[in-house]
């Protein structure tokens, strides 16, 4: 039942992405889904002697809601971020190189299960990392695409990338 709630939540959440992300911001629905899973990873699964169950399915549904959203952002947003030319293969590349550098912590994870921690300490632990992203996006590293006009034709007809003033020219930058 419980993963039954939290896969529902996931699709929720990533169905409620889109329209959300058009109406306020990529930036504004990225922090909120990285501070609402900072706050739900601890809730959910801090182990709590007297946490009624019907409590923790419900944050598993919202959890899952979060926590899902935040990668199909991934999907319509990473591309915005690179001139056409160098769309698919920018996309493509962050979003993989991401999934490689994050392949290594459940080997982690599992290290410190097997070391005799608690595991849902632990899943408590790893919440520092919503967090620490929702710190990180406050320092201006990413580009807001709401209502940004990605493309504008040039005289000789090539897509230019109008928030970054990249231009392309005879195939040079």
């Amino acid at each position: 039942m419980a993963s039954v709630l939290f896969y529902i939540g996931g699709f929720v959440g990533t169905i409620a992405n889109y329209p959300l992300s058009k109406k306020f911001g990529r930036i504004a629905m990225l922090r909120i889904f990285l501070f609402g899973s900072f706050v739900l990873l601890p809730i959910t699964f801090l182990p709590v002697i007297s946490m009624p169950v019907g409590f923790r399915l419900t944050m598993l549904f919202f959890l899952g809601g979060f926590l899902t959203a935040i990668f199909a952002l991934f999907i319509f947003y990473l591309p915005e971020q690179f001139p056409t030319y160098l769309r698919a293969t920018g996309a493509g590349f962050t979003y993989n190189a991401g999934r490689c550098i994050t392949a290594v912590f459940p080997f982690l994870v599992g290290m410190l299960i097997q070391g005799g921690y608690n595991p849902m300490k632990v899943v408590v632990f790893i919440s520092i990392v919503p967090f620490l992203t929702f710190i990180f996006l406050f320092f201006n590293v990413a580009i807001e695409t709401k209502d940004l006009d990605l493309f504008k034709n040039t005289s000789n007809g090539v897509e230019v990338l109008s928030d970054n003033n990249i231009q392309m020219t005879n195939g040079r930058i």
